[in-house]
């Protein structure tokens, strides 16, 4: 089991409550919290969720350390679209080690069949 550090910068009018794997994290302080234990290589996930019904962007995320760079426009949303911003909430998904999650995903969101798919040119060969 490992814990990470979970920072990160939101824009938003209103409240933001943050939730690790559908549990509200009451420890946030200065945009920033340390998890409990977190079961390797599985599936877990951070919702930025807001209270008001205003605009909530989240800017930045780091995973334990990383920055994740554009993968804030990755997030899930509620509409059943992809983003950074919604009036309600924005959920990212994530694998421990982050490291590894991440150095996977990254290459795989820039591979030449994800291209392909991203601008829609075309049949993705199997």
């Amino acid at each position: 089991m490992n814990s990470i550090t979970i920072k990160f910068k939101t824009l938003c009018k209103g409240q933001v409550d943050v939730f690790l794997n559908d549990h509200l994290q009451t420890s946030v302080s200065n945009n920033s919290f340390t998890t409990g234990a977190l079961a390797p290589h599985k599936t877990h996930f951070v919702e930025f969720r807001n209270t008001t019904n205003q605009l909530i962007t989240v800017e930045k995320l780091f995973l334990d350390g990383i920055d994740t760079e554009y993968f804030i426009y990755h997030g899930f949303l509620p509409n059943s679209e992809r983003g950074n911003a919604n009036n309600q909430s924005v959920k990212y998904y994530f694998n421990i080690p982050i490291w590894d999650w991440f150095l996977n995903w990254k290459e795989n969101d820039n591979s030449t069949n994800r291209m392909l798919s991203k601008t829609h040119q075309g049949f993705i060969p199997l």
